[in-house]
């Protein structure tokens, strides 16, 4: 069971631009101080210089909407699906990418936008933990699927792709197929699923049943 990943910033594109624009100028100024030693640098190539830092700019910038920008960083590709802390409630990710939930809460912190996969064929990640009595119906593909610390849920995941991982689970039935799974430190856990391969018991594992 790996920690989760630290958080990531996002950086406007305006203030990206304004930094880059920032530092050739500052790099122009010094390679200009050398030059006025040996030649002094005429008023057209200074204002050519200029010009040219003026046009300085990233496609589809605008620093009008550097906020907004800022505010949507699930409109992009995001790696992994994160539930976390849930308690009593019941999930359902469809398989036309829309999102429902019948609890008054879907996760502990806001969920991100989540499209199953991409135009370029990828897919994303699947993490699951600390919940408890809990539904959850996410028929999509995944990438790689991490359940932990769950007691008490059912969870029903489409195919995953790599390594299915259930970590410190309790009474827990998952239904899922995968290319490999792996059950670590798992307690009355009944796994419904398909998989090419054995799966692997890692730790201490009681009372686990598996079934097609």
């Amino acid at each position: 069971y790996s920690s989760p990943a630290p958080p990531t910033v996002t950086i406007p594109i305006g203030d990206v631009e304004r930094e880059v624009r920032r530092n050739l100028e500052l790099e122009l100024l010094m390679a200009g101080s050398d030059e006025d030693d040996k030649e002094d640098v005429s008023t057209d190539e200074e204002e050519a210089a200029t010009a040219a830092f003026s046009a300085l700019t990233l496609n589809d910038s605008n620093s009008g909407d550097d906020g907004e920008r800022a505010k949507q960083p699930q409109q992009g590709y995001l790696k992994e699906l994160s539930y976390t802390h849930l308690r009593g409630t019941t999930i359902l990710l469809k398989p036309n990418h829309q999102e429902m939930s019948s609890g008054t809460s879907t996760a502990s912190g806001d969920l991100p936008y989540f499209g199953g996969g991409t135009a370029s064929g990828r897919l994303h990640d699947l993490a699951i933990s600390d919940c408890s009595d809990v539904h959850m119906y996410l028929l999509q593909p995944f990438e790689h699927v991490t359940i932990a610390a769950c007691t008490g849920c059912t969870i029903v995941v489409g195919a995953v792709a790599g390594l299915l991982h259930v970590v410190d689970c309790e009474k827990t039935t998952i239904t899922s197929a995968a290319r490999r799974i792996i059950t670590s430190n798992s307690s009355d856990v009944v796994m419904c699923v398909f998989t090419p391969s054995p799966p692997l018991l890692v730790g201490d594992n009681r009372s686990c049943q598996f079934a097609p």
